[in-house]
Parts: structure tokens; C-alpha cells; sequence
């Protein structure tokens, strides 16, 4: 059985709690107020990010996360707490880390990948709860559901050869979280 490690951080206080099983003494994502300042001042943000977290990343310990590994996403503000097991790990030529990986305790039905290098962090994690995109550089990024992203976006039509002469106002997508996204 592989040990879990065990990284939480208390939102409240920044207390950073290891755990037991873990030698570790940072923490994969922390929830930030300095990582909302930072992104927000660098101007590169998502104009549409709505019920985002922003969070502290620890892009060396996310790289160095091993077949087996186990390791707890705890994002109170998103109501996350899953233990999630590494499948599977690639490097690109680049040196970008590729952790694919599931909720083990639930069959394989979920999966998230994540690919981390110094300056960069992107993936989808998905949870019995929800699609959660997170983006940002190697040490700050956001983390959001995905139907919140989706508000307010029309869907491309395949074929139909319409012309410039027709109506093209097309219906919202269903997001998926009971909200219907407006048109624009």
C-alpha cells in the first residue's frame, strides 16, 4: 500500500498540516490572497473566471510525484477533499511534467491530468462534483470549475452553409450547474 501524502493547509490560519506518512514539508496548493494580488496585477487572467480559488503551487513537488503516489487535494473555499493517485507520469522534451491521475476510492470513473514546469501549470481535475480547470505560472494559479467558465460562450454549428444575410444569435449551452449561460 502506498503512503498518502498527507499536504493540507488550514485556510484560515496557513498552518501547513504534513501528516504522518509525509516527509514533505510543502504543500502542493495552498490557498492564497498573495497569488489573487499577483494574478490579478499581472493582467493575464480569464475575463470570465467566475467562483475561482486562487491558490500557491509547489511546481518541484508536483514534479516529482511518482506512479503510486497518493496525495490530498484539500480546497475548502471549492469544497475539495479527495485523495488522488498518480497513474501515470511523462516529461516532454521541454521538461514539462505530466502527472495523469484518479480518485482511486471511486473506480477510475474520475480522472485529472496536470502538467507543470517552472513558469507554467495547467489541467482539469475531474471529481463526482464537477470539472475544476486550474492555470497559472510555476508558483501561483486559479482553480475553477469548469461549468462557470463555459457561462455566456455559444456553441460553433457545423455545416449549414448560413450566410452573412442570416441570423446567427444562437441558444447558450447548458453549463451543468443549473444555470443557462446568457447570450451576447
Amino acid at each position: 500500500m502506498t503512503p498518502v501524502r498527507e499536504i493540507t493547509t488550514d485556510k484560515n490560519t496557513g498552518v501547513e498540516d504534513t501528516g504522518a506518512e509525509n516527509n514533505s514539508s510543502e504543500s502542493l496548493f495552498v490557498e492564497s490572497q498573495k497569488a489573487k494580488e499577483f494574478l490579478q496585477a499581472s493582467g493575464k487572467l480569464r475575463e470570465n473566471l467566475q467562483g475561482e480559488v486562487y491558490i500557491e503551487i509547489s511546481s518541484n513537488e508536483i514534479k516529482s510525484l511518482a506512479v503510486g503516489d497518493t496525495f490530498k487535494l484539500e480546497i475548502p473555499a471549492l469544497d475539495m477533499f479527495y485523495d488522488i493517485q498518480v497513474d501515470h507520469t511523462r516529461e516532454d522534451q521541454f521538461g514539462n511534467q505530466t502527472i495523469e491521475a484518479v480518485l482511486p476510492d471511486e473506480e477510475g470513473k474520475y480522472s485529472s491530468i496536470i502538467t507543470v514546469s517552472e513558469r507554467s501549470i495547467y489541467g482539469n481535475i475531474t471529481t463526482p462534483h464537477g470539472i475544476y480547470a486550474i492555470e497559472g505560472n510555476g508558483q501561483y494559479a486559479w482553480i475553477a470549475e469548469t461549468a462557470g467558465l463555459l457561462d455566456g460562450v455559444i456553441q460553433d454549428q457545423i455545416g449549414g452553409g448560413s450566410t452573412d444575410s442570416e441570423n446567427h444569435n444562437h441558444a447558450p449551452i447548458d453549463t451543468g450547474n443549473g444555470k443557462r449561460g446568457s447570450t451576447h
